[in-house]
């Protein structure tokens, strides 16, 4: 009867650790949101840090940010690191591009995505951005109940 309880037990423990060990694709390893708001605007300040563990989570590499008319991004700050912490590469400008949120055809809406890809070839390693979302309170928007909110809500 011990033998079978001591079996079971440490079949158990190797089940349990290697649950536990179970790498992921990707992790966010922080996300951290700032508001300042007063009566004219509300600005939100995001930053993100995701840990790319392998060729599988390159897929979370490709950032897309929304916005519209009333919800401006600006100041995108971006760059890869190694799991120390040391710097690879920084976003560039360029590498930045404005779409359309509802086709890729055209321009004419009120809904866009500002968006980059930060990859690296060797793994894992860390992607790190920030941004700040400038919202507009607009009294007649108030009157009709489309009051300015986040879009993680």
């Amino acid at each position: 009867m011990k033998i079978k309880s001591f079996i079971c037990i440490s079949l158990l423990l190797v089940f349990i650790n290697n649950t536990s060990a179970q790498q992921h694709d990707a992790e966010v390893i922080k996300y951290t949101t700032l508001c300042v708001a007063d009566k004219d605007k509300t600005i939100q300040t995001d930053s993100v840090i995701i840990q790319i563990n392998n060729r599988a989570g390159d897929s979370y590499t490709q950032i897309s940010l929304p916005y519209s008319k009333y919800e401006r991004i600006s100041t995108i700050v971006g760059r890869i690191e190694t799991i120390d912490g040391t710097k690879i590469r920084d976003l560039k400008s360029s590498e930045i591009i404005d779409k359309s949120a509802i086709s890729n055809i055209s321009l004419y809406e009120d809904n866009f995505k500002k968006c980059f890809q930060l990859k690296h070839n060797s793994y894992p390693y860390r992607i790190f951005y920030t941004y700040k979302t400038t919202c507009i309170n607009r009294s007649e928007e108030r009157r009709v109940g489309k009051e300015c909110r986040s879009r993680w809500s």
